[in-house]
């Protein structure tokens, strides 16, 4: 007999998928609008511990310091869940400096290398949705310098 919940799993993260690819092929925007104020905002205090190279997702401590965020392995779906939901991302536009900048548009440029194109950990819509939107708010922050 089928297990219909096993397979409602995998058939949702197929879509997931195939969308995910889709998405990555249609046209991209060529500006914005207006700069929305952000929804969330972060903490300065944790902002500096990752300048600092001090990683802390899901309760667990990694050691980073100068280390492009996506390497470190840590065996945890919590911890993926919330690097690739750059939650980080509000922390370190709270520090709002150029060292603070410069960490943010390099662990978002090497997420783009890396998973950019629909491939990987952090495709799931919520996932998507929650970058995306960090994305839009923080634009300023990550565009300047």
């Amino acid at each position: 007999m089928v297990d219909m919940a096993s397979w409602s799993v995998t058939a949702t993260q197929f879509l997931n998928r195939v969308h995910s690819r889709l998405a990555a092929r249609a046209g991209s925007a060529t500006a914005f609008v207006s700069q929305p104020e952000p929804r969330t905002t972060g903490q300065l205090a944790r902002g500096r511990q990752l300048c600092a190279g001090n990683l802390m997702f899901a309760g667990y401590l990694a050691e980073g310091k100068g280390a492009m965020i996506w390497d470190i392995e840590v065996e945890d779906s919590a911890w993926q869940d919330e690097i690739h939901a750059f939650r980080w991302l509000d922390d370190l536009a709270a520090v709002g400096d150029a060292e603070a900048r410069k960490l943010a548009q390099t662990w978002l440029m090497g997420w783009i290398a890396r998973y950019g194109r629909g491939s990987g950990p952090g495709w799931v819509p919520e996932l998507a949705g929650r970058r995306l939107i960090r994305w839009i708010h923080h634009a300023l922050f990550l565009l300047r310098g």
